[in-house]
């Protein structure tokens, strides 16, 4: 008989050890997606009932920012998904903003008020610049925004 102590498959537990317990809840924890960070930078008025339930039915957590108030700094430290900015955006304040997240993942749209309705004209698409993109109707824009951000970590 051997002095080596034998185990039997019948007391033997097959439960991680605690390390391994607290791994397993740090990875569930890990795998949670995160909403995708949308800012609404304008006039209140700019961003319809319908836009922002549209936002909230895709599980988009929306951030407000008064018009013209979005800076360079805001927009970095922010990590946004997408920025929305209304009509009274200057195409020099587009631009400086744009040249701090090039390469950021963030999509920004432009509103262009038309007669009837807007037009949703891409500024930059996953951290590209995108000048003279075609622009979405809203029905367009929303079906875009519902693709891209489902999916968006």
């Amino acid at each position: 008989m051997s002095a080596i102590p034998q185990a039997s498959l019948a007391s033997h537990k097959l439960l991680p050890a605690s390390n391994d317990l607290n791994r397993l809840r740090h990875n569930a924890a890990a795998l949670v997606i995160p909403s995708p960070k949308v800012l609404l930078d304008g006039r209140n008025t700019s961003w319809g009932a319908v836009l922002q339930r549209s936002l909230e039915k895709i599980g988009c957590e929306i951030f407000l920012a008064p018009t013209l108030r979005l800076t360079c700094e805001y927009a970095r430290k922010g990590a946004y998904t997408v920025i929305l900015l209304d009509s009274k955006f200057s195409p020099e304040q587009r631009g400086q903003i744009v040249s701090v997240l090039v390469g950021s993942n963030t999509s920004m749209f432009h509103v262009f008020p038309v007669e009837i309705g807007c037009r949703w004209l891409p500024v930059m698409l996953s951290g590209q610049e995108c000048f003279g993109s075609a622009g979405f109707r809203t029905k367009e824009f929303f079906a875009w925004m519902k693709r891209t951000l489902q999916g968006a970590p």
